[in-house]
This record gives C-alpha cells, sequence and structure tokens, in this order.
C-alpha cells in the first residue's frame, strides 16, 4: 500500500494544484503540505477528513489501507448511491434541470487551468463590482 505522502503528493497533482493552492483551499499553511509530501508530519484527524472531503476519497484510502478511492454506498432497499450535502443536490438538480448550465459546466470542466484560473478572477471581479452597487 502507498503511504500517505505518495497519496497526497498524487491527488494535488491530478488537480494540477501547486502546494500554494491546495494550503489555501484547505486552509491549512504551505509548510504543512510540504511537510505532508516529505513524511515529515502527518495530518491530524480533522486534517484528513478535510483532505478526504476535498478530493473526495474515502479515508481509508489516505491512510493507505485501501487502493479504492470511494466506497460504494447503499440506501435500504440496496440503491447505490454517492453521498452528497444538502447544498451539492440542490447544485445538481439545478444543473440537471437546465440544458444550458450543463453545457457551461461541460465547457469549464474541459478548460485548462489557465482558462479557469481567468474565469474565476473574472467572476471575483464581477462579483465586486456587483457588491459596489
Amino acid at each position: 500500500m502507498k503511504e500517505f505522502k505518495d497519496i497526497i503528493v498524487g491527488l494535488r497533482n491530478e488537480k494540477d494544484l501547486t502546494q500554494e493552492e491546495l494550503s489555501k483551499k484547505l486552509e491549512i499553511a504551505k509548510s504543512t503540505i510540504a511537510m505532508w509530501e516529505t513524511g515529515d508530519r502527518t495530518p491530524t484527524k480533522t486534517a484528513y477528513e478535510a483532505i478526504a472531503d476535498f478530493f473526495n476519497v474515502d479515508i481509508d484510502y489516505l491512510y493507505g489501507r485501501t487502493d479504492i478511492r470511494k466506497k460504494v454506498h447503499f440506501d435500504e432497499i440496496g440503491n447505490e448511491y454517492i453521498h452528497v450535502s444538502e447544498e451539492t443536490a440542490t447544485l445538481m438538480n439545478m444543473v440537471f434541470a437546465d440544458k444550458q448550465l450543463q453545457r457551461i459546466i461541460s465547457y469549464y470542466s474541459e478548460m485548462n487551468k489557465n482558462g479557469k484560473n481567468e474565469l474565476e478572477q473574472f467572476a471575483e471581479f464581477k462579483s465586486m463590482k456587483k457588491g459596489n452597487n
């Protein structure tokens, strides 16, 4: 099985994030991320939970206990499901009901990192301008 330091590097690289970007997303010091990745330090239980939520993986995967990233969940009648927050479920329902929104999300998912950064900066700019009016 893999060690946490290798798992966190792999997950970060899959999302094409720098240590600094990941530290901002997790609200953890960049030096802490660096120490995790060298194996000099391991996360707290709370940090493990935040990492699992951010990367949408099972904590057992982060511990290196399994190669299965996400365990399958079943409801009481045996239907497979993925547990999501109420906010995520609401957003997903909005997306499924709106074809134009589906196209926008599809286009966004195909954009490269630079394009996504530019779009996020534009959205922040528009949001700031809207707040000043």
